[in-house]
């Protein structure tokens, strides 16, 4: 099993070869040479997406993990818009390369791009279902030279939230719809996601997200009974929450609803 998840993952080859790497070279220190083996196979973006989903979202630390892979990113003069700040930069890093992590509010010198903001949303979110990964992705380009810190947690937040929004509804909904028949009852996935939400309060990661979907599937159904009020004219009645709740609704509508929530402002 754990072999087949190293396969999967292209953890496996990454592995062999370093150990290969290590045993050919034989260092004296093997633990600072595999660190630095890791650092120097991946370019910028990549150690940026690798900081970022090694967070927590949900974690009070989070905002200081979004400082330094913001930080990361724009440490390097590669990609700068200007010679001067390139310079600035540079006067951060030191000898052996390694660049500086500068002290929190300290992002003067730092220039992330708008190709490598949209370089780091694309490999966040790279699990997200293709046909809705697009319009996600289009909603948060942006057209400028370069990203504010603060364009940058939006995005980034985004992509973490929506990706655990996704996989908790989808885990949802495929314990209601036991017939695959690819649509569930509205009642049937509130139950199961109130359930859900009571047994995970000693997981605080899973409980937070859950609570998010709850109240996003509550949002959405108002939306459906302030939608069958205004078309009939009458009052809500006990009768028209027992027609909505029995409501069936696809995975492709509640993905849809999730996009519509993650992206409004």
């Amino acid at each position: 099993m754990g072999d087949d998840y190293l396969v999967r993952s292209g953890a496996k080859d990454l592995l062999t070869h370093a150990v290969a790497t290590l045993l050919e070279t034989r260092p004296s220190n093997p633990v600072a040479f595999l660190a630095h083996h890791f650092d120097a196979s991946a370019d910028r973006v990549t150690r940026c997406v690798r900081l970022l989903q090694a967070g927590h979202l949900h974690s009070p630390s989070f905002e200081d993990t979004i400082y330094r892979a913001f930080q990361l990113l724009g440490a390097s003069g590669q990609d700068g818009l200007m010679a001067s700040q390139e310079a600035a930069r540079k006067k951060q890093t030191p000898v052996n390369g390694t660049p500086v992590i500068l002290p929190r509010g300290s992002l003067e010198s730092v220039v992330v791009t708008t190709k490598q903001y949209h370089q780091v949303l694309g490999a966040m979110s790279a699990e997200i279902p293709s046909q809705i990964k697009h319009r996600f992705l289009a909603a948060l380009q942006l057209s400028s030279e370069s990203v504010e810190m603060g364009e940058f947690q939006r995005g980034v937040r985004a992509c973490l939230l929506f990706e655990e929004l996704l996989d908790a509804v989808q885990e949802l909904f495929v314990s209601v719809d036991k017939g695959g028949l690819g649509e569930a009852k509205l009642i049937l996935l509130l139950s199961a996601l109130e359930n859900a939400v009571q047994h995970s309060k000693t997981r605080e990661s899973d409980h937070d997200t859950l609570v998010v979907l709850k109240a996003v599937l509550q949002e959405q159904l108002c939306s459906l009974q302030d939608v069958k009020n205004d078309e009939s004219g009458t009052p809500r009645t006990n009768e028209t929450n027992g027609e909505l709740l029995t409501r069936y609704i696809r995975l492709s509508e509640l993905q849809d609803i999730l996009l519509h929530v993650i992206l409004r402002p």
